[in-house]
């Protein structure tokens, strides 16, 4: 009998399966591959929406592993342009996440989860975001500029809402740890061989391990991860601690200074905090020893005879350097045009995609260098108005506090240990952004941190309540 009804089928397949085929030929013959990738993208749409968690990890792997600089190892631009049209990869991902969360939403009968202490901060820069764009057209705006903007900061505004909707268990939470680590192996390996082979971006004679901020993130977080897991004793397994070394070489030999002092700046106050009370307690004379020693380095080093790169990196940071350096001098003169453009319009900004003016005198030009600021909080202020700064401000802190909260609350020692590096971790990527904007700035890091974002307020909404755990410390 079963072979009677599968045998019964095959008229009703090719008699749907004919008109079907000579459609897409009659198709592909007058649009070309557009006829074509209609129907294969909505089968990918589907099979991507209906597993939300494995095209979570799919997004984050794509952002995480594949570098646009064509100048560094293993180097794959292409793939975020290979969808026809002007989607890129990255879009048709989250666009799969969305409809993953409303089939689960929809066909489960589960509430619509909001991101704890992240909600006000992400309306908040929603709201923004609408601001930015209306100004926008008020003044000299670049379309495709305006498109690449908005499809940034629309990422950091709708990417925690979907992930805290999809990571709803501690068991995914794991899962999400797990990835992270492997991603932080694959960059600390990439990264080390190219360094090896002397591949990859050059900058004044040095080559560099990454100049993406993406992977630069994601090993500052695993090394902040690392010291307060050591200092919760939790235990750690060997492979980490082979791992953690040259995680830590390869962030140092990215050269990039911002980093550098957000990665002094992250373990200070992991330091402080693990540390309890008595940490606190320290704060204001560490913090005094650390500002001198800090200084007496620099004094030392900027005298120094050594040929190290990394010592020459961090000589560049005297002031004379800043002053004699064209590019660190254009810094300083575009910060000058940049205060004086908000200070005409310091309620509103000039709007998304819309370049400053050159009031004053630029050491260097390059393209597209007027729609960009090195400081992060001068970029929002500028692009988004006044309610966009107050935005980013708020949306750091309220991962911070979300990191803390974890820290103090989370019954597993992991997991406390986890909250506090991610929380810590945006606020050393607010310091490395005081010379360099990349929060929605950048699509790679933009989506990585957002999911970086979602998870956090996932592992605050798993917290128990005040009364049931004590304080931390």
């Amino acid at each position: 009998m079963a072979a009677v009804r599968a045998a019964g089928r095959v008229p009703l397949a090719v008699a749907l399966g004919v008109p079907i085929g000579v459609l897409v030929a009659a198709g592909f013959a007058q649009l070309g591959t557009v006829a074509l990738a209609v129907p294969v993208g909505a089968l990918a749409l589907a099979a991507l929406a209906l597993h939300p968690r494995a095209t979570l990890a799919l997004l984050v792997s794509v952002v995480v592993v594949f570098e646009e600089d064509v100048e560094t190892f293993m180097a794959f631009p292409q793939i975020y342009t290979a969808l026809p049209g002007p989607l890129r990869l990255t879009d048709f991902l989250m666009l799969a996440l969305a409809c993953g969360v409303v089939l689960r939403l929809t066909r489960g009968g589960e509430p619509f989860r909001m991101p704890g202490l992240l909600l006000l901060p992400l309306l908040l820069l929603a709201a923004a975001i609408v601001m930015g764009a209306i100004v926008a057209f008020g003044g000299e705006v670049d379309p495709s500029a305006l498109s690449g903007a908005l499809r940034d900061l629309t990422s950091l505004a709708v990417l925690p809402f979907l992930v805290v909707n999809i990571v709803t268990t501690r068991q995914d939470l794991d899962a999400a740890i797990k990835v992270a680590f492997a991603l932080v192996v694959f960059k600390t390996a990439t990264g080390a061989i190219g360094y090896v082979l002397g591949v990859g971006r050059v900058v004044e004679g040095t080559v560099l391990t990454y100049y993406s901020p993406s992977a630069n993130l994601l090993l500052l977080g695993f090394l902040l991860a690392l010291l307060a897991a050591r200092m919760s004793r939790v235990k750690i397994p060997a492979v980490v601690w082979c791992v953690a070394p040259f995680a830590l070489a390869v962030l140092i030999l990215s050269f990039r200074r911002n980093f550098w002092i957000a990665l002094v700046v992250g373990v200070v106050v992991v330091v402080l905090v693990a540390t309890g009370r008595n940490g606190r307690a320290l704060l204001i004379p560490a913090g005094a020893v650390f500002v001198a020693a800090l200084y007496v380095g620099l004094t030392t080093l900027a005298t120094s005879e050594s040929d190290s790169p990394v010592v020459e990196r961090v000589q560049s940071l005297a002031p004379t350097q800043l002053q004699t350096n064209a590019y660190e001098r254009y810094r300083i003169d575009e910060q000058r045009n940049v205060r004086a453009e908000i200070a005409t319009s310091p309620l509103t900004g000039i709007g998304l995609a819309v370049p400053w003016r050159a009031r004053y005198p630029l050491a260097i030009t390059f393209p597209g260098a007027r729609d960009y600021t090195h400081v992060v909080v001068l970029w929002y202020w500028l692009k988004l108005g006044l309610v966009g700064l107050l935005a980013y401000l708020c949306l750091i802190g309220a991962a911070v506090r979300s990191g803390l909260a974890v820290w103090r609350r989370a019954p597993d020692p992991v997991m406390r240990s986890v909250g506090l590096a991610a929380g810590v971790s945006f606020l050393a990527l607010a310091v490395a952004e005081t010379t360099g904007s990349f929060l929605g700035v950048g699509t790679r890091l933009t989506v990585l941190a957002a999911i970086g974002l979602g998870c956090l307020a996932a592992a605050w909404l798993q917290l128990p309540s005040k009364a049931a755990t004590a304080p931390a410390g």
